[in-house]
């Protein structure tokens, strides 16, 4: 018993050694640390500008490039556009289309979800663009790319709610017929008019489900719409073409063209436009002229002469005199700093039947005084006063300014100028009330009835807002939009334009391009020929 007495002594006496030796210098067993928090992972975010305040964020409605290039990121269709401007399959899976070229049957892909997390469904294709016909959307683009839906008019007309050409044959398949075989009817369904909303998204909040909503499908959900301050759209995890790399967008409403470019230079945007009064001073600047993007466009502005608003306008002679009036080169020159191409016809650059030495009325002051009084003005000062109205953004002053100088220079008449803000500018000019004012179009697919028998043909609803229905023109168009043969189908196109460049209704000024800032940092942004393609795909890496 004492011999274990004396080994559990020894032990115990080491023990105490080894303490010793420890708390003199020896290594003493680390102590866990304590576990830190992971630092948040900052969002990457994008910052646009949107240049103006959307007049409507409902697809149904918009018609206005600051509009869809924000409505691509929401909301998204059957068909779509890529990179490379390919027509491609979005919602729907595939498509068959009918031996007798009028009956297309979508197969929707399974598991494609809205922002609030239900299935979408053939039905709710049926419900979206019977919902856009109906006259108490108000939306005035819907006739134009839905009129080819048999039974469209009827709905459109208020006779009927039942869309008779479209049909949900089962959950995932959708039939669309239309009343004509018309080569280009696919691509019209790319338009926003035809994106799927979730009807009880739309019938739960009334008029004010645009102002934050989850009846998209897009990539990106609208977190907060701050009315002509900011739109803020945040990344939809379940989108059916895969997360979003960017966490969220922010699209600014800076009007002022030179304060946005302010603040790009200050790092407070990402991309911006390119002032044109700005282009050759950035293009050769050492840092911003290597962030400088340029890309053509399938667009073209005019000047419209609304003869249902002037009296005057209903003479041919009349109008002629004020396109040969007007300097189309010193236009360029001076509003657009030659940043853009001058229009030749209707019909833009790279679109099938662009002619760059189509007709267009030349600069002939002589020419045009000789007209006015032909058409019973022989003292032009005596003419009626003409009002130009223009939207107040970006070089639509300036632009009204130097029409106003050039009509009373070079013709003699009274001229006056009226600058409206967005919303009111776009209800004035829809109600056809502009006795002149600026036009614009991007093409939403690159076919030249998405120019000419969209917007100028009777049958259009822009026509009726300024009389620019000519049965020639009519004649021409229509019989192009049927025309199954490539080459005769161009060359039918090409003489409804001559007919619509000599009426002189619009005269053609300018083919716009992409020209913008952009971050190095800013990767995977894309613009196509109509506008910003969605950007689930771009990113930020700094």
């Amino acid at each position: 018993m004492k011999r274990y007495l004396r080994i559990i002594c020894l032990v115990l006496a080491l023990l105490m050694c080894g303490a010793v030796l420890a708390g003199c210098g020896g290594q003493q067993a680390p102590t866990p640390a304590t576990p830190q928090p992971e630092k948040p992972k900052e969002p990457s975010v994008l910052r646009l500008n949107a240049t103006a305040q959307p007049n409507y964020l409902d697809p149904a409605q918009a018609n206005w490039a600051v509009e869809i290039r924000i409505l691509r990121q929401v909301f998204v269709g059957l068909v779509g556009y890529n990179e490379s401007k390919e027509l491609v399959m979005k919602i729907a899976e595939k498509v068959d289309i009918s031996p007798d070229g009028k009956t297309y049957t979508f197969t929707l892909r399974p598991g494609v979800k809205f922002h609030n997390g239900r299935e979408v469904t053939a039905e709710d294709f049926v419900y979206s663009l019977t919902r856009a016909l109906k006259p108490e959307t108000k939306s005035a683009v819907a006739m134009l790319y839905l009129n080819d839906i048999v039974g469209a008019k009827d709905v459109a007309d208020g006779n009927t709610d039942v869309l008779a050409g479209v049909k949900a044959v089962d959950k995932y398949t959708l039939a669309i017929e239309i009343d004509e075989v018309k080569p280009y009817f696919l691509a019209k369904l790319t338009y926003p008019t035809a994106y799927v909303v979730a009807r009880e998204e739309v019938e739960r909040l009334g008029e004010s489900w645009v102002e934050g909503h989850l009846a998209g499908a897009g990539p990106f959900t609208l977190d907060n719409w701050a009315h002509n301050e900011k739109i803020t759209l945040k990344a939809f995890p379940d989108y059916f073409e895969g997360t979003p790399t960017l966490d969220v967008i922010e699209w600014l409403m800076i009007t002022d063209e030179n304060t946005a470019l302010l603040m790009y230079k200050n790092n407070e945007l990402d991309v911006t436009e390119v002032p044109a009064l700005q282009y050759e001073q950035i293009k050769n600047d050492p840092q911003l002229g290597k962030e400088m993007r340029q890309q053509p466009r399938a667009s073209i502005e005019y000047f419209t002469m609304n003869r249902l608003a002037f009296e005057p306008f209903e003479d041919v002679r009349v109008r002629q005199a004020l396109a040969m009036a007007i300097d189309r080169v010193a236009h360029l020159n001076v509003i657009y700093r030659n940043t853009r191409t001058l229009a030749s016809s209707f019909t833009p650059p790279g679109v099938p039947g662009y002619d760059p030495n189509a007709y267009v009325h030349p600069f002939d002051p002589e020419k045009a005084k000789q007209l006015l009084a032909e058409a019973g003005y022989p003292d032009p000062s005596k003419f009626p006063k003409l009002t130009i109205s223009y939207r107040t953004q970006p070089n639509q002053g300036p632009q009204a300014e130097f029409f106003q100088g050039q009509l009373q220079q070079n013709l003699g008449i009274p001229v006056e100028l009226e600058g409206l803000e967005g919303t009111t500018y776009t209800q004035q000019r829809n109600a056809g009330a502009f006795q002149a004012f600026f036009g614009g179009w991007g093409c939403d697919y690159l076919d030249p009835q998405n120019v000419l028998s969209l917007l100028f043909s009777t049958k259009s609803r822009y026509s009726q807002r300024w009389g620019s229905s000519n049965p020639e023109f009519d004649a021409y168009a229509d019989a192009a939009d049927l025309e199954l043969d490539v080459d005769k189908r161009i060359e039918l196109y090409k003489q409804a334009d001559k007919v619509l460049i000599n009426s002189a209704i619009m005269v053609p000024m300018t083919y716009p391009d992409h020209i913008w800032l952009q971050k190095p940092y800013v990767k995977g942004y894309e613009r196509d020929a109509s506008d910003v393609i969605p950007l689930f795909k771009a990113r930020i890496e700094k």
